[in-house]
């Protein structure tokens, strides 16, 4: 099987916004380097810089099953648009604040405006792409995400060290520029008609009592997103404390796994495509479970490329394919809502999981800590046993 076939039949549309996605994330050094910021130029103190990245987090919670809402109700591209140049036209304005409380609520809005850019980029996607084209589809948007993020904290870490500012400007840019690109293609971009969509939206529970075997999939898979931000909070402290290796093992680390996702992602998922979500969410669970659980055991940096080759193929596999059983569980009327719950689920995780493991490992050691992500991807594989529904 060919497994570059079938990506020529993509909409037009839909590489289209991946490009505007890949522009976007070219210039994504914000907030990367936010803390850092606070802390270095604004001599703010670490638990300051710490609290900024948590409103940061607050927001985002909040925002994406908003704004789920919102793409049923308007139209999940006209809501990309505007996070876009909202979010860009915000970034400018933090060079010119400097009092604590004016950057909590800076943050606050800017991560509304920002994080309304996921939910709807999820909708949009969902609906210029057929059920077959799906999984593939949020793998391409993946790419375009990967790439970007190769580019711009590169970019950030030497803007970093002329003036701080310029992160925020050319990261505010880069939004701009993506929504510029959007505007100037004209591309027309229709949903399907969405009826009853005021009775859709009258009770928000109801979304629960109609479908909670999705509910119960978001509970199945949020062990598995808490193992696997343990790669930007515990790894490197890890590798730098108990391995003694310098950062930029952890810099090569992190870029094996950029490469094998723009390299292998795409074709790895259009060979897979008559496997469904479900079974391959399972499969990539128990990889990035393996992989994270075999770092205890790496004491030397080729056993590490090898845990990190293997939790980068659970990756691959499991992230396009949650959202692709999430857009497949909702009802179309609906579809913006449940991408909203989704983009929720990953939230939580990426807010919890960085401070989880790091109390795991602060108070019971790198043994517990390693052993924990192994137990709870297995957790996540077995609770997906009992998910029924599509998929």
């Amino acid at each position: 099987m060919n497994p570059w076939k079938g990506l020529n039949k993509l909409p037009r549309e839909l590489w289209i916004i991946s490009a505007a996605t890949l522009i976007n994330r070219s210039g994504s050094m914000a907030l990367p380097f936010l803390a850092v910021y606070i802390n270095k130029h604004l001599n703010f103190s670490i638990t300051d810089a710490g609290l900024v990245l948590t409103v940061y987090g607050i927001a985002a919670l909040i925002t994406a099953p908003i704004i789920g809402k919102v793409c049923d109700l308007l139209s999940p591209f006209k809501v990309m648009k505007l996070s876009l140049v909202t979010s860009g036209l915000f970034l400018f304005l933090f060079p010119l604040t400097e009092k604590y409380y004016q950057i909590i609520i800076l943050t606050f809005i800017w991560s509304s405006l920002n994080e309304a850019f996921r939910p709807a980029n999820l909708t949009l996607i969902s609906e210029l792409s057929s059920t077959q084209q799906r999984r593939i589809a949020f793998s391409i948007n993946r790419l375009a995400i990967n790439l970007g993020m190769s580019i711009g904290p590169a970019i950030g870490g030497f803007l970093a060290v002329i003036n701080f500012s310029l992160i925020f400007y050319v990261d505010g840019t880069a939004h701009l520029l993506a929504w510029l690109f959007l505007v100037l293609l004209n591309i027309k971009i229709t949903t399907k008609a969405k009826p009853q969509i005021k009775q859709v939206h009258q009770k928000t529970l109801d979304i629960f009592k109609e479908n909670r075997h999705f509910f119960y999939f978001l509970l199945a898979i949020i062990p598995i997103m808490l193992v696997f931000f343990q790669m930007f909070s515990t790894m490197p402290i890890y590798l730098i404390n108990e391995l003694k290796y310098p950062a930029s093992v952890y810099g090569l680390l992190f870029s094996i796994n950029t490469v094998m996702i723009i390299i292998i992602e795409v074709p790895l998922l259009n060979y897979l495509s008559n496997i469904s979500n479900k079974r391959l969410i399972s499969a990539g669970c128990l990889l990035t479970a393996i992989g994270f659980g075999l770092t205890l055991f790496a004491k030397d940096i080729f056993f590490l490329i090898l845990t990190v080759v293997i939790w980068t193929f659970g990756e691959m596999i499991t992230f396009p394919s949650t959202a692709a059983y999430s857009s497949e569980a909702a009802p179309e009327a609906k579809r913006g809502e449940y991408m909203g719950y989704y983009q929720t689920a990953n939230n939580i995780a990426f807010s919890a999981g960085p401070w989880l493991g790091s109390n795991v490992y602060q108070a019971f050691g790198a043994s517990i800590l390693w052993g924990s992500t192994f137990v709870l991807g297995v957790i996540s594989v077995i609770s997906l046993k009992f998910v029924k529904g599509k998929g």
